[in-house]
């Protein structure tokens, strides 16, 4: 067999150069070259998963053949119809495999796809599925086969020649790593038959051709050749791995995982303070928003990471998971937007966006998380995928090197059953701990001491979790508790559980439970979580520290910090003060150290046992009347002044939250609720539920609010204006409203004041 030039007219074609619709042999030559290019895109399967690839591959074969075909007619040169399918894949691929839209954003993704997305695919735990724009890979080998192909097979009288370009698809899919050997083997028996029917097809067309041996027809020949392969196929499916050396060495594949050492990153538990109220303002996050969340109900957990690492010093994260988890799925990766090894169920999604104040390269997902795919701008989003390195084994996720603010992504993932104490209470660990987590010995002594008459490990978790709640005190070091530390080391563990009082936060209970597990051989792990408020949002202050145990019927459930964590106010630390040796007093001689007092002296005795005067250098004397004063009305009036200061504080957090917390909309709204409190502190009465905020308005101002209906109208403007306010304008209601607060207070009298300010209707009525 000998091939013509390329260019060349092919001779015998079954229509005539400029029709339009294709010929019975174009038709077959266009069937053939789709099942030998798709057999190859499906070797794809075990690096992408799913069946999206495979629309992606069909759509680029499709689009190949109708540009090679229409430039074949048109009689165009060959270059004419690559640039044509360059041109083809830069416009539709993103339609194809990203977001169906085509901008700047898309052609760069797309153009780097097809340049370093065959690195990415080799280095991406699998299945990939849909992940950034690699199912531009797909898109363009269909492509490449297509316009080739068709080339080959019309501008060339070769009989084999044009099997070539769906050949380089069949093997890049091995290349890139068949699950098993056998899936090969299948692969390229039927791209074999295809390609071998297809040749005796085309050796047989048109006049002059050498006659074949024996004159056979054409589907004699095709049958007989089929057959042979069939024959052939099968012996080397059944016999070849039972020949001598068959199993020396295994099957190359490109396939690698590159290393990622995640242990250069401090432990998330060892910031937990950052996120209470008693942190440093230059490092504190408890008020403000971490991360928003759609689709999310009202306390669902979100997970920041999980650590299963304890080394003496911190709970970590560790770069592979002692057991429990596939070998291939171990240890943090690149990951497409599906899971490898992701459990099955019911699947239900969710958006997180990340938010300014969250400065931590963990990147919040949810137990059961069974893929992530991120839904930002298309070069954020590829850039975020490319860099992400998750773990199966921990659904715990890293973007190292890279500020998360403003990232948003979508999480699917099943939810996992609701246990009930009873259920864990039965359950059964899943193997044993980790050998390498480093248990103190107080932790050891203190699980043999208050694990009770449980005699099932669960159980023995369930009693010491009991004992550390009822037991423990919480504190994270503000107040009166400032000598509570943090860390969660060996010796601050030993601290905290040997000390006359158990006193500690998340940090503390966290990484002493976890152990505790550990030690009665029950595997478990410490999972940094935060819980969803009603909008939402996710702020410092809902962050805590539970742990996870690893169950033979359930898999890793988590057990939250409530269960084990001391709820109770420490009483305050006494320190101790030593007191200082009392002076050596010298008597002159010939004086006693003390005149004596005779016995029958009755005023001698009175004046001991009546109160004296304090004097004070400087001979001024207390009068005996202020000390019965202070120590008779000084209590009285220092729990009034103690109310007094409750009751202000307590107003002012409310108008600081109400001022600060929220969207700017909600913000002015607040506004108006603030001025009604004010009303109630004033003596006004409370219109019906019903009223507009302009008829509270005139009730407030014919009842001593003077500017409650300017108010009124600045607050309705912001809420239901046509577009939503900013920052300013809630900043301007509140203006208002300070100004009519200000006005309110200026006609009333001093006293009058003093009494509004420490009112509390407001406080109980507002509810109401």
């Amino acid at each position: 067999m000998t091939a013509a030039s390329v260019g060349a007219g092919r001779a015998g074609s079954a229509a005539p150069a400029g029709a339009i619709t294709p010929g019975r042999e174009e038709l077959i030559d266009g069937l053939a070259l789709l099942l030998l290019t798709m057999i190859g895109i499906v070797g794809f399967r075990p690096a992408y998963g799913g069946f999206g690839y495979l629309t992606a591959g069909a759509a680029g074969v499709l689009l190949g053949l109708l540009l090679s075909y229409f430039g074949q007619r048109a009689r165009l040169p060959l270059l004419f119809v690559v640039a044509a399918g360059i041109l083809a894949f830069l416009l539709f691929g993103g339609v194809i495999s990203q977001t169906g839209t085509v901008s700047l954003g898309t052609l760069q993704s797309i153009t780097r796809a097809a340049v370093s997305g065959w690195q990415q695919l080799l280095t991406t735990a699998r299945p990939v599925g849909s992940t950034a724009s690699l199912l531009a890979l797909p898109y363009l080998l269909g492509l490449f086969s297509g316009v080739a192909g068709h080339a080959l097979a019309r501008r060339t009288s070769s009989v084999l020649l044009p099997a070539a370009a769906p050949a380089v698809v069949v093997a890049l899919s091995i290349l890139f790593g068949a699950a098993q050997p056998t899936a090969a083997v299948v692969q390229g028996a039927g791209f074999a038959v295809i390609a071998i029917g297809w040749a005796g097809v085309r050796q047989h067309r048109g006049a002059g051709q050498r006659a074949t041996v024996g004159g056979q027809r054409a589907w004699q020949r095709v049958g007989l050749a089929g057959c042979v392969l069939a024959v052939a196929g099968a012996a080397a499916t059944l016999v070849g791995p039972h020949l001598p050396g068959a199993n020396a060495h295994q099957r190359f594949v490109l396939s690698v995982v590159p290393p990622f050492d995640v242990s250069v990153y401090p432990s998330p538990l060892a910031g937990f303070r950052d996120y209470t109220q008693e942190a440093p303002a230059s490092v504190g996050v408890y008020d403000k928003e971490l991360f928003a969340t759609t689709g999310l109900p009202a306390g669902s957990v979100v997970r920041i990471a999980a650590m299963d690492a304890y080394d003496g010093l911190a709970w970590g994260v560790a770069n592979a998971a002692a057991s429990g988890v596939a070998s291939s799925f171990n240890g943090f990766q690149r990951v497409g937007t599906l899971l490898p090894g992701a459990v099955s169920g019911h699947r239900q999604t969710a958006t997180i966006t990340i938010e300014a104040a969250y400065d931590q390269p963990w990147l919040p997902d949810l137990a059961g998380t069974t893929g992530l795919a991120f839904t930002g701008p298309a070069g954020e989003a590829a850039a975020a995928q490319a860099a992400l390195r998750f773990s199966v084994a921990t659904t715990t996720g890293i973007i190292p090197g890279q500020a998360l603010a403003g990232l948003r992504y979508t999480v699917s993932y099943v939810a996992p059953p609701a246990l009930s104490s009873a259920q864990l209470a039965i359950a059964t660990p899943a193997g044993a701990p980790d050998p390498s987590l480093v248990i103190p010995s107080a932790i050891q002594t203190f699980a043999q001491d208050h694990a009770g008459s449980a005699s099932t490990p669960m159980a023995k978790v369930l009693a010491l979790a009991g004992y550390l709640r009822v037991n423990g005190r919480y504190s994270n070091g503000g107040g009166s508790q400032s000598g509570v530390l943090p860390g969660h080391g060996t010796g601050r563990l030993n601290t905290f559980l040997e000390s006359e009082q158990i006193v500690g936060d998340d940090e503390q209970y966290a990484a002493t439970m976890a152990l505790l597990a550990n030690a009665v051989g029950v595997p478990a792990r410490v999972s940094l979580d935060a819980a969803v408020q009603a909008n939402g949002a996710v702020y410092g202050k809902d962050v805590r520290a539970d742990i996870e145990l690893d169950l033979a019927q359930y898999g890793w459930v988590a057990l939250p910090a409530s269960d084990f964590t001391g709820t109770g106010n420490p009483a305050p630390q006494q320190q101790q003060v030593t007191t200082p040796p009392q002076p050596v007093k010298v008597v002159p001689p010939g004086q006693s150290a003390a005149a004596p007092v005779p016995a029958g002296n009755s005023s001698n005795a009175q004046s001991r046992t009546s109160p004296k005067p304090v004097a004070k250098p400087g001979g001024f004397v207390i009068p005996a009347i202020v000390i019965t004063l202070l120590k008779y009305v000084g209590i009285p009036v220092l729990a009034v002044l103690a109310l007094v200061t409750a009751l202000i504080g307590a107003k002012a957090v409310r108008r600081r939250r109400r001022r600060t917390l929220g969207p700017p909309a909600a913000r002015a709204a607040r506004a108006w609720r603030e001025l009604l409190d004010l009303g109630r502190d004033l003596g006004i009465p409370p219109t019906a539920a019903t009223a507009t905020r302009l008829e509270q308005a005139a009730v407030a101002e014919a009842r001593g609010l003077p500017a409650a209906g300017l108010a009124a109208s600045a607050v309705d403007a912001a809420v239901f204006g046509p577009v939503d306010p900013d920052d300013a304008a809630a900043a301007g209601v509140w203006a208002l409203t300070d100004a009519t607060r200000r006005g309110a207070m200026a006609r009333l009298s001093r006293w009058r004041r003093a009494w509004v300010a420490v009112n509390p209707a407001s406080l109980f009525g507002a509810r109401s």
